[in-house]
């Protein structure tokens, strides 16, 4: 079988796929609250809490008669027998005065001579006792004693006097049972060890440490020298710093100008300030003497007078006697100054460039170079004018005269910038900057005129459409444009499209083909057509089909009970033949539902499949539908004179049929509700349509009572692939999917659960799947994980199913919390798929769609129904596509009443037409609904074949059908 789309048709779900959706969470809510109802009478009521007289026996509450009664004060009378007369009453618990009322006028509970009972006397020790609530205390302690432990049984036991607040004299003053408490004796310097004991030092701070006084620092003028506590700092002196020589005791240590020798220091030479001269000299001090011990280098002491030191300068700078130089020197110490000086009278100064050499003269201290041609001022001139043997440098530090960094030259205008002057091979020209060039498009002045790319032209070569169709429909428009830095680039319209196709129906031609509209589709015949021939309900069409040859199956109740009927064409719907029963028990003798249809390719063969409400052979009406079916071999145009059991030995209630063609025959997929409750997915298959082998569970992994429903089976070859939601791990519901490869007659492998959240945590139900014939294999389905609304997921294979992604994607696009619905997952050409479903996003609920591209759905999907959201609502959502044609219909309100819209796409899905079309043609105020599509090629070209039923006759349905194409 082709891909879903190609001869895929698709109809309204059942309404038993309704039974787990949101609606059941609630009502499992429902029993609880039924069960606790039950429960009530099994449960029984509590006494009644204020009944002094009851008790609780076998058989619920009873009055309590024999129970003494009880007066005010609480106690119960002791029964005494004869009263004998003996005085006033007196408390030992009998009548004292015969009054009937025993030890009258006696508070047991508050009498210290009677507490509790009669002779209970309170005796405190050191206290006035007190009684209360039947329990000896005081009420106060007697003078001198304290209730130290707080216990009344033993009175006031503690023997104080309180004086007030604890001091610290060895004595409880305070009375609480500890003796100078919050004295500190180990730190406190007035309490040091013991109380009293106050640390005290003469001129010194005190403190105490650990129990024990201890000097602190002397105060300012006295020092403690000779390290005894006991008196203190005894010596009174301000210490000033280190000692100096001043006949005072500078650092307090009790010596006077310690560490002076006024013998040998020539500081302090024989008396202290008496410094001794050192002129170009180191001074001596020798036995309270000065002297000169030696003479610095280049001086001599001639007049042997310490006070001037070494008067006498000699030698060169450093001193050291040599040849005689001009330097205002005597260096060899002749007493003469520069006479014959070294290198007079010896040639000096450069030769090189354009200097010549003069001689040396010592004049004033220094040799100088007379006679000769001195070096001048380098300039630009191909000289060594310096004489430095390079011709034209620059002095160190300095530029030659015209040049350098501020000497500019040009022009910075556009992308032109200053040059400076430079000297190159003896003439002074501009270098070093950017002269005008031909303008480009750059988003740069390059001419350097003050404009930026002005009179440009475009490159041949740009081309502002991909196919070079600037000047043909939309891309007319399109013009040439310098973006500046960017380079050449295009500006197009608002109504640009320049798709590769002609997707988009507009009145514009969106490929820039020269061709406008062209593919775009268009409704046939003129007005809709009924296809059955009955006055009664006709309902639940099913399309089925290829190329000239398209059938429909359908229930009738022309009989009584509803029958299958079936209607064909067989010049691609521009004509119908009259409809034929195919069911062949009695007519409306009971009643056939759901029918399906395959007709493979539109060839010769093709079956119908139904449930059948019938009873076996011999047997009463079950109540269930099994399944019948029937087969023509000559393309509709007859069928078998019997129908036959399909899902022999299945005696339950088998529905939601699925039926599709496989390279060996056909495969059918049903949904059988157990006697349990429990649903569970069967398979059969079939080489002629006629013999169908014994049915085969499909899910495997649950218990037989968990539910496995509404399947979803698409084939490819022979490859099957098979989809279903199931309950299997909690109350939530999973996707789960298998495959097979021989038409269906075996799927090895375990079930694979496609829905990545945690098992059974979510509702994901109403899978739909999609395959091509490479193998890849994509499932949709609507998921209530996020939000408490529904969304739409996928997951996918791209190795036949064997493997899937490990998390799946979600597809709608609304960032809020409405509900998305009932996905029709389709196979695009390419790997690529589309889904289209029914949204709520806007309140209403709408019709919406997305493809891939490159395996991936967009972050952004598309309304299908025309004009704004919200207006109206689609219900009953189908959808097929054939290639790259994707077909949406749905039954819309807009109107008032239910009409048949359709909208499609000629891209997979990522664009619909401007504007949605109506299908039927009924008089307003008639419903038309569940429609079934069916999208197949005829001629090379798309065509969407669409049914559904119509009540513009009454109330009874009819079959109606139009094609867009």
């Amino acid at each position: 079988m082709a891909p879903r789309g190609v001869g895929r048709p698709r109809g309204p779900r059942p309404t038993e796929t309704t039974s787990l959706r949101r609606r059941g969470r609630c009502a499992m809510k429902r029993p609880l609250l039924a069960s606790l109802a039950l429960l009530l009478p099994v449960l029984g009521c509590a006494p009644e809490p204020y009944c002094l007289n009851c008790a609780t026996g076998d058989g619920g509450l009873v009055n309590v008669r024999d129970v003494a009664p009880i007066r005010d004060n609480g106690i119960v009378p002791v029964d005494t027998g004869v009263c004998l007369p003996s005085g006033m009453e007196v408390c030992d618990r009998r009548d004292n005065d015969c009054d009937g009322t025993t030890d009258e006028g006696f508070d047991l509970t508050a009498d210290p001579r009677n507490c509790g009972a009669c002779g209970n006397a309170c005796a405190p020790a050191h206290a006035i006792p007190a009684c209360a609530m039947s329990v000896c205390g005081y009420r106060q302690c007697d003078v001198g004693f304290v209730d130290l432990d707080r216990m009344p049984g033993n009175g006031c036991e503690y023997e104080c006097s309180s004086t007030g607040a604890e001091v610290c004299d060895g004595i409880d003053n305070d009375c609480d049972g500890m003796t100078d408490e919050g004295f500190d004796l180990t730190n406190s310097a007035i309490n040091c060890g013991r109380c009293g004991n106050a640390c005290v030092f003469d001129r010194a701070e005190a403190a105490c440490v650990a129990s024990v006084c201890r000097m602190g620092a002397c105060r300012p003028g006295a020092v403690d020298r000779d390290r005894n506590p006991a008196n203190g700092c005894e010596y009174e002196c301000t210490a000033s710093g280190p000692e100096v020589c001043d006949g005072r005791d500078n650092d307090c240590d009790g010596t006077t100008d310690n560490g002076f020798s006024l013998m040998t220091d020539v500081a302090n030479c024989g008396a202290c300030g008496r410094v001794c001269p050192a002129v170009n000299a180191t001074a001596s001090c020798v036995a309270g003497n000065c002297g000169v011990a030696s003479c610095a280098r280049g001086f001599v002491d001639r007049n042997g007078d310490p006070t001037d030191g070494c008067e006498l300068s000699c030698g060169d700078a450093t001193g050291t006697r040599g040849p005689e130089v001009c330097d205002g020197r005597d260096n060899d110490c002749n007493g003469l100054t520069d006479d014959m000086p070294a290198m007079v009278g010896t040639a000096c100064g450069p030769s090189m460039g354009v200097c010549r050499p003069g001689t040396y003269v010592c004049e004033r201290g220094a040799l100088r170079c007379v006679g000769g041609s001195a070096p001048g001022s380098e300039i630009c001139n191909n000289l060594d004018d310096d004489c430095n043997g390079v011709v034209d440098d620059a002095p160190a530090g300095g530029v030659i005269p015209g040049t350098g960094p501020l000497a500019v030259c040009g022009n910075n205008v556009g992308a032109c910038t200053f040059g400076r002057f430079a000297c190159v091979r003896g003439a002074i020209v501009c270098s070093g900057g950017t002269g005008a060039a031909t303008e480009v498009c750059d988003g740069q002045d390059n001419d350097c005129d003050g404009l930026i790319d002005e009179g440009l032209s475009a490159p041949s070569t740009l081309r502002c459409n991909r196919r070079g169709a600037e000047g043909v429909g939309v891309c007319s428009a399109a013009r040439p444009v310098c973006n500046g830095a960017a380079g050449w680039g295009c500006t197009y319209p608002t109504s640009y499209r320049d798709l590769d196709s002609e997707a988009y129906c507009d009145g514009l031609d969106n490929n820039c083909n020269a061709r406008v509209d062209e593919g775009c589709q268009g409704l046939a015949p003129p007005t809709d057509v009924r296809l059955d021939s009955s006055a009664l309900n006709s309902i639940q069409p099913y399309l089925a089909g290829a190329g000239n040859n398209i059938g429909v199956v359908f229930i009738d109740r022309r009989s009584g009970e509803s029958d299958v009927y079936f209607a064909r064409s067989t010049n691609g719907g521009g004509s119908w033949l009259p409809d034929v029963r195919l069911d062949t028990n009695v007519a409306g003798s009971f009643a056939s539902v759901q029918p399906r249809l395959a007709w493979p390719n539109g060839g010769a063969g093709l079956v119908s499949l139904w449930g059948d409400f019938r009873p076996p052979s011999g047997s009463s009406p079950t109540g269930y539908r099994q399944l019948f079916g029937n087969v023509s071999t000559s393309s509709g145009g007859t069928w078998g004179g019997a129908d036959f059991r399909v899902n022999a030995g299945q005696n339950n209630d088998s529905f939601n049929i699925e039926l599709v063609p496989t390279t060996r025959g056909y495969l059918a997929v049903w949904e059988v509700l157990f006697s349990n409750r429990g649903r569970h997915i069967f398979a059969s298959t079939s080489t002629n349509g006629t013999t169908w082998s014994t049915p085969l569970q499909i899910d495997t992994g649950g218990a037989f009572t968990s539910v496995a429903s509404t399947p979803d089976l698409v084939a490819v070859g022979n490859r099957a692939y098979l989809v279903w939601r199931d309950n299997r791990s909690g109350e939530g519901t999973d996707i789960y999917f298998r495959a097979s490869a021989d038409g269906g007659q075996t799927w090895p492998g375990p079930e694979v659960r496609l829905d990545t959240d945690a098992a059974g945590t979510h509702a994901s139900e109403e899978p739909s799947i999609a395959a091509d014939a490479a193998g890849n294999v994509l499932v949709a389905w609507q998921d209530v994980r996020a939000n408490d609304a529904y969304d739409i997921y996928t997951n996918r294979s791209t190795d036949f199913g064997a493997s899937w992604r490990t998390s799946d994607a979600r597809v709608d696009a609304d960032p809020y919390p409405h509900d998305s619905i009932r996905p029709t997952a389709m196979s695009l050409p390419g790997g690529e798929f589309s889904v289209v479903w029914q949204e709520f996003r806007w309140g209403l609920p709408n019709v919406y769609a997305s493809r891939t591209t490159g395996g991936a759905f967009p972050a952004r999907d598309v309304q299908v129904m025309a004009g704004l959201p919200g207006q109206s609502r689609a219900f009953n959502v189908v959808a097929a596509n054939a290639g790259l044609a994707v077909y949406a219909v749905w039954a819309d309100d807009r109107n008032g009443s239910l009409d048949i819209y359709a909208n499609y796409s000629l891209d997979g899905g990522g664009l619909f037409q401007p504007t949605d079309v109506r299908l039927d043609s009924a008089q307003p105020g008639v419903d038309s609904a569940t429609p079934s599509v069916l999208a197949t090629t005829n001629g090379g070209n798309p065509v969407a074949h669409v049914v559904w039923v119509d009540r513009r006759a009454g109330v009874n349905g009819d079959i109606y059908y139009r094609s867009i194409r």
